[in-house]
This record gives C-alpha cells, structure tokens and sequence, in this order.
C-alpha cells in the first residue's frame, strides 16, 4: 500500500510539474529596422529587443520540449520556433552589417 501511494504520488508531482502545450507562452518578434537608415539609437534598442527575444524563446523551446513528451504538436513547435529564431537573428545580422557599414 505504502508503496502504490509513493507510486501514485511520484506520478502525479511529475505530471504536474510538466508544462502543457498551453502553458508554453509564445514570444513576440522584434520588429528589426533597416539598417540602412535606422539611427544610432534604435540599433542600439533592437539589439536589447533580439538578445531579450533570444533569452525568452529559449525559455519557450525549454517548455515545448517538456510539452513535447506528452503532445506531437509541440514537438513540431518546437522546431517552429527554432526556425524563427534563426531567422529573426540573421535578419538583425543582417541589417547590423548595413548599419556598420554606413560609417
């Protein structure tokens, strides 16, 4: 009895301490200037924008991920979201190399 107990109790604090596929929170884009004619400052707030955009959707691949174990489709999130920040950082590369190069 002891010992289903333990069981049952350990299966549910893992249960509960996985997040579902609802409770992993989606990440806003920064928007990413041309850097052709964005000014000092605003290179300056993008930057601030994709390294807090980068942080959090590392955060949000780490709780798709644990999602993923009990739903597929957070597995395909997952590699969604991988997809977008890649992207997102190569554009802002991107436009860095413009904004740099102007000077």
């Amino acid at each position: 009895m002891t010992k289903l107990l333990a069981t049952a109790f350990c299966t549910l604090a893992l249960t509960a301490a996985a997040p579902a596929l609802a409770d992993c929170q989606a990440v806003q884009e920064p928007a990413i200037p041309d850097g052709g004619g964005a000014s000092p400052d605003e290179m300056t707030a993008v930057t601030e924008d994709v390294r807090r955009y980068v942080t959090d959707m590392n955060d949000y691949v780490q709780c798709l991920s644990f999602a993923a174990k009990e739903d597929p489709a957070a597995a395909r999130k997952v590699e969604e979201a991988i997809g977008r920040v890649e992207a997102i950082t190569i554009e802002f590369n991107r436009q860095l190399r413009t904004f740099k190069s102007r000077a």
